[in-house]
């Protein structure tokens, strides 16, 4: 199996710009509350936190803040695995230490399932009336997660990975193979 991603425009109305908005301030603030609390957690106990610690302190913490609630569930636990993958690089030393999300950095949530893109709309949960995309070519494969961005100057794209499998093309002859029977044969007929 091969992935591919596709990145396309997204052309959102009003509304979902704001719940857009709400995506975007909800995962960074996940990210950025379990991020400190690792650090804490470790500064004070001397003790490591890892993913499954936190998501089930995730949904203790939606019950408090209900405005989490208008943010797609899975986006939120995508926050929890990337903080993970973040801190499991530092300690392989492939990166430096994660650090917090900015408002003023590219903003971006991905969904890691189900998400479907039908009459030029991308949809997904809490965004079940589409969101506008403009489709310059076809998706081929299983789309496999979507990662939701905004740029500085506010424009809105997809990134859609997907996965599919490539039937191998059988060997053929090379350009020089052709030449090389060509003249062979050109001069066996003299």
């Amino acid at each position: 199996m091969n992935h591919y991603t596709y990145k396309l425009r997204l052309y959102p109305n009003e509304l979902q710009k704001q719940k857009l908005a709400n995506h975007f301030g909800s995962c960074r603030y996940i990210y950025n509350h379990f991020l400190n609390e690792r650090k804490e957690t470790y500064l004070n106990e001397k003790k490591s936190l890892n993913y499954y610690d936190q998501a089930a302190k995730l949904t203790k913490l939606k019950e408090k803040l209900d405005w989490l609630y208008e943010t797609n569930s899975q986006a939120l636990q995508f926050e929890l695995k990337c903080l993970e993958a973040a801190y499991n690089n530092f300690f392989k030393h492939k990166k430096k230490f994660p650090k917090f999300h900015s408002k003023h950095d590219k903003q971006n949530f991905t969904i890691p399932e189900k998400i479907k893109i039908n009459d030029n709309k991308l949809y997904f949960f809490k965004f079940k009336e589409g969101i506008k995309i403009k489709l310059h070519r076809e998706i081929q494969g299983k789309i496999k997660k979507a990662t939701v961005s905004m740029n500085q100057t506010g424009q809105y794209y997809v990134c859609i990975l997907t996965e599919r499998e490539i039937q191998k093309l059988k060997p053929s002859s090379t350009f020089l193979d052709k030449i090389s029977n060509a003249l062979f044969n050109e001069k066996n007929n003299c």
